[in-house]
């Protein structure tokens, strides 16, 4: 836990921040409340992040409650506010002093007020927003239908006339009371039988799950959101990499990472994607990596934190990118296999201007 107090030592929230991204590889956030003495926060709710709650000054009475039933644990949404009545007793209530730390799982119910003459300042540390199989699932779902409809004729026909008739909220059964049996019996056997058809056709769909491309494109929307590397946390010094640096790369230079993990390579409309988090700013942590600062630097062709490259590209950039040469102690340009030598010099030369890679000599 945190134990020197705010008065001792310096606070760098987004040096903290931009490490704990690396090491979880989701987004992470960070919001400050300070209380005044004798009053409560927020009432009762739960939120849809994990959160670590940092005590800095004052003290703060926590109140932490069980989930009030299984449609409510780890939810994806925060809730609206609960009154007392609706969450019972609480299984943990604890006051927080400074240097003291409380977990609470997405979808914790909590509530917190300050003791009596006593403000609270405290730092939320929030992750896994958005992060989770369902979030995954929901990337791969549309491919798998685009990719189906394609190849698997039967879900390009027509439903038979009948089916209105016998799939929706009136055609579900339940008490059929007193009327004709057998009509009724009938219409359940068509109302199988189109179902039956239904599963047949969503299987289809499920066997086309693109699982590594929805991974990609959560790690593209992870590089989008992402705090930038601190200087701290890079392999090489900020003179070694830049549009500056990418002008003396030759034939012979060596190359190496400034972060590993920086980078993310996606396939988009037949064009390779490389998305980085090295042109990110602080303002718009967590909205899309906009630049800040101008980039007066910045190639026409290019967005703020992704590159575009040819498919024939790909090897390379991935040896650039992923090796254990390109983590450790370089790679010379030279042994890249990429034809011809001004794609290959032009390609390095990207990545450099753009930050991803540093020139070692």
């Amino acid at each position: 836990s945190y134990t020197s107090r705010p008065t001792d030592t310096f606070f760098y929230p987004s040096q903290m921040l931009s490490s704990l991204e690396t090491f979880w590889r989701c987004s992470t956030g960070c919001n400050v409340y300070l209380t005044p003495p004798d009053s409560q926060g927020f009432a009762p709710h739960f939120d849809d992040i994990d959160a670590f709650v940092l005590q800095l000054e004052g003290k703060k009475l926590w109140k932490v409650y069980a989930p009030r039933s299984e449609r409510e644990m780890l939810p994806r949404y925060s809730s609206a506010n609960f009154s007392q009545g609706e969450i019972g007793e609480p299984v943990l209530e604890v006051v927080l002093e400074p240097g003291d730390l409380l977990y609470m799982p997405r979808g914790t119910v909590h509530q917190a007020m300050c003791v009596e003459k006593t403000h609270s300042l405290h730092v939320t540390l929030s992750t896994n927003q958005f992060n989770t199989w369902a979030d995954v699932l929901e990337l791969a779902f549309p491919e798998a239908l685009r990719r189906a409809v394609e190849e698997v004729p039967a879900l390009r026909r027509c439903p038979p006339p009948d089916f209105l008739d016998n799939l929706g909220v009136a055609a579900q059964g339940g008490d059929e009371g007193e009327g004709d049996e057998g009509a009724a019996d009938d219409q359940t056997s068509r109302r199988d039988q189109l179902l039956g058809v239904l599963n047949e056709l969503a299987s289809a769909v499920m066997r086309r799950l693109p699982f590594d491309a929805a991974a990609d494109q959560l790690g593209a929307r992870l590089m989008k959101q992402r705090l930038p590397p601190p200087p701290s946390h890079l392999s090489s010094s900020k003179t070694s990499t830049g549009v500056t640096a990418s002008n003396g790369v030759t034939n012979a230079s060596v190359v190496r990472l400034m972060q590993e993990n920086g980078a993310r390579i996606v396939i988009e409309d037949e064009t390779l994607a490389v998305y980085h988090s090295f042109e990110n700013g602080r303002l718009y942590h967590m909205e899309g990596g906009d630049d800040e600062d101008g980039g007066d630097d910045k190639e026409d062709d290019d967005e703020f934190g992704v590159l575009f490259f040819d498919q024939a590209c790909g090897p390379a950039i991935e040896i650039l990118l992923f090796s254990e040469d390109a983590i450790d102690t370089g790679v010379e340009i030279g042994d890249l296999p990429l034809w011809p030598e001004d794609v290959k010099l032009e390609t390095v030369r990207r990545l450099v201007g753009a930050g991803i890679l540093a020139v070692v000599r």
